[in-house]
């Protein structure tokens, strides 16, 4: 029928390794599912750990990071209570939010993509209550894909699906979705380096005209950035030992980390995702 949809998994986990296994097991049981929306997390049965945000933070990292290296978008679902009171690690800004508030309008104050305002809507043909749901701004966001390079070592990130499936065919290995940029906003552009074939990314239109008369191929505006009051940060690292895919850019405080405890020099924030 072409109607898009997500899966939801409800969450019984008490620590990071069951969010993991939780993980595994939705994805080993998805079969040939191609959901065009997020895999939500939900997170607030009585048995998880209410009282502890960085424990909550870092189950839905595990579930999450599974969800993305499996090429799907993840995301977490509570209800209002838990999103204003437990789940207020850092972490949680790196997911599209689900927030369940039945009420006539969602009080929520952080972002969020999706809200269930009842669970006694109606609608012919089906039997019984059913919930209801509002996508916020279902058109202002495109997906930016994530690439690797598995011969140079570059990381490559675009919105073209078309760039993509070709990169793939010449051996790229496609590592899914890395953010979802706005429609508008700040302009953030992408240049290419003919010697090194080693690709750049910035948002300031100065050092991108320097770099352009250098020798490096410009190629224009490639995405935008959401605004830093409302915006999902994408973090930025650079390797001071390679030549090429010097930079490395994701939503994922935890490959942050990763990175910089192996020598790569922590950047700060490049710019702001939905």
């Amino acid at each position: 029928m072409g109607i898009p949809y997500g899966i939801y998994h409800y969450s019984y986990a008490v620590d990071a390794s069951s969010a993991a296994q939780e993980a595994r097991y939705l994805l080993a049981s998805m079969g040939d599912a191609s959901p065009s929306l997020p895999v939500y997390y939900d997170l607030e049965d009585v048995t998880l750990p209410y009282g502890d945000a960085t424990l909550l933070g870092d189950m839905a990292t595990r579930f999450c990071e599974a969800v993305e290296a499996a090429g799907y978008t993840p995301g977490v679902y509570a209800n209002l209570n838990w999103w204003n009171n437990c789940l207020t690690d850092s972490r949680f800004e790196n997911w599209s939010r689900w927030v369940a508030q039945y009420n006539s309008s969602c009080s929520y104050a952080g972002s969020y993509e999706y809200w269930q305002c009842s669970s006694t809507g109606r609608v012919n043909g089906i039997s019984g209550n059913v919930d209801i749901d509002f996508r916020i701004a279902l058109d202002s966001y495109v997906s930016m894909y994530r690439l690797y390079n598995p011969y140079s070592g570059e990381h490559l990130y675009t919105e073209s699906a078309s760039e993509r499936d070709n990169l793939v065919s010449l051996g790229w290995n496609y590592e899914g979705l890395g953010w979802n940029a706005p429609t508008s906003g700040s302009e953030v552009y992408r240049l290419y380096n003919p010697y090194s074939s080693d690709h750049h990314y910035m948002m300031s239109r100065d050092e991108y005209n320097s770099l352009v008369s250098i020798g490096w191929v410009g190629e224009n505006v490639c995405w935008h950035s959401a605004p830093k009051s409302t915006g999902v940060p994408i973090y930025r690292q650079f390797n001071p030992y390679a030549w090429i895919g010097t930079h490395n850019y994701t939503t994922s405080t935890a490959e942050r980390d990763h990175l910089v405890s192996l020598g790569w020099v922590d950047e700060g924030v490049a710019w702001y995702g939905v």
